[in-house]
């Protein structure tokens, strides 16, 4: 038999979740989806409008929806790069606490 020496790797089983195919999204995600949802409607009765009543006066408020949904997207990209980058600081911290061990 062998003996047990303090410090001798053991295998531990991992149970890993793949988080990526869950169903359900998290609040803030689905806030910025359904905000941009909104502006892409508005952007389309823009569209909409001008194509149907053949008046390019309208076009200021197509510009006008189209800048509104570019300035959520580039709000929603920016909190998520803040996330990613807060994700990646606590796991450059866990793995440089996990080497000091």
């Amino acid at each position: 038999t062998k003996t047990i020496v303090p410090f001798d790797p053991y295998y531990v089983p991992q149970n890993l979740q793949n988080r990526a195919k869950s169903e359900k999204r998290s609040e803030d995600i689905v806030a910025i989806l359904d905000t941009m949802e909104a502006k892409e409607v508005n952007v389309k009765a823009a569209e909409q409008k001008i194509r149907r009543e053949h008046d390019y006066t309208n076009v200021l408020t197509y510009l006008q929806s189209v800048t509104a949904l570019h300035n959520t997207e580039r709000e929603g990209r920016n909190y998520l790069i803040g996330e990613v980058e807060m994700c990646r600081a606590k796991v450059s911290h866990a793995e440089e606490s996990i080497q000091m061990l």
